[in-house]
């Protein structure tokens, strides 16, 4: 299956998180806020990124730029997760690169699907 990093600054999200993507197979990597996010995403290169909108410091919209703005990590991936969406946040969110925004609370089967929909569709990494 696919490498996914979680990145989120709360901790039952996380462990939640990571049991649900292990039981589906997928091998999970996380990070509690978006500078440990961005560093694991440039060394271990992932397949996907999932990434809270709602951050300190640095929200999931800054790092997902930044993401997407370096030509080592602009092919993964990002899917953002937020627990106040709103047309707002999905605009900046479809600005700089994210393929969707999730609503907090999410179903296992609703995240499951956004995830296998991400990763058919994600471009080769060049190079």
């Amino acid at each position: 299956m696919a490498r996914i990093l979680v990145v989120d600054d709360y901790p039952a999200i996380l462990t939640m998180l990571q049991l649900m993507l292990a039981a589906a197979g997928h091998e999970v990597l996380t990070a509690n806020d978006g500078l440990t996010g961005l560093n694991l995403a440039g060394g271990v290169k992932p397949d996907l990124v999932l990434l809270d909108v709602d951050m300190p410091e640095r929200c999931g919209i800054s790092v997902c730029g930044e993401l997407k703005r370096d030509p080592a990590t602009m092919h993964i991936p990002v899917l953002l997760m937020t627990g106040r969406p709103c047309v707002e946040t999905i605009e900046h969110a479809r600005e700089v690169g994210a393929l969707a925004v999730l609503p907090k609370p999410f179903s296992r089967a609703g995240l499951l699907e956004e995830i296998a929909r991400a990763l058919s569709t994600a471009p080769l990494p060049s190079g």
